[in-house]
């Protein structure tokens, strides 16, 4: 296993995510979930997975009535804001705090947005197309 593999198959561990697919994993906290991208070399790959992760996240927001709020914090956010509001329904709510930066993505020097959808509308875009 490269050192690349070794990242990639400890942060699901490291940082308490569930593992919905390949490049997608998320964590329950309350009455949210959050979306993580697992670290991928190939935006491609991400890309063509993502929807697939999103079906998977669904199934467990179904089951969970108390998730209200579904979101997701990266640099990719940041990069592709259009993508994720038209092409996956998110709304995109911009630039995190410093505070939180420092907090959660120390590491990163890229700049960190945040996006969410809220339960029935994430339902509807990807729940119901599990059913289709």
């Amino acid at each position: 296993m490269n050192s690349f593999e070794k990242i990639k198959s400890s942060f699901c561990g490291k940082e308490k995510f569930i593992q919905a697919n390949e490049v997608v994993a998320y964590g329950v906290k309350e009455n949210l979930i959050h979306i993580h991208v697992v670290p991928e070399k190939k935006i491609e790959k991400i890309i063509s997975k993502f929807r697939d992760g999103l079906r998977e996240i669904a199934n467990v927001v179904s089951d969970n009535e108390k998730i209200e709020k579904i979101t997701s914090t990266s640099w990719l956010v940041a990069q592709y804001p259009e993508v994720l509001e038209k092409r996956y329904g998110f709304i995109v709510d911009g630039k995190i705090s410093e505070e939180m930066k420092s907090r959660h993505f120390a590491d990163e020097k890229r700049e960190v947005w945040e996006a969410h959808m809220d339960r029935e509308d994430f339902l509807n875009k990807y729940f119901h197309d599990n059913l289709k």
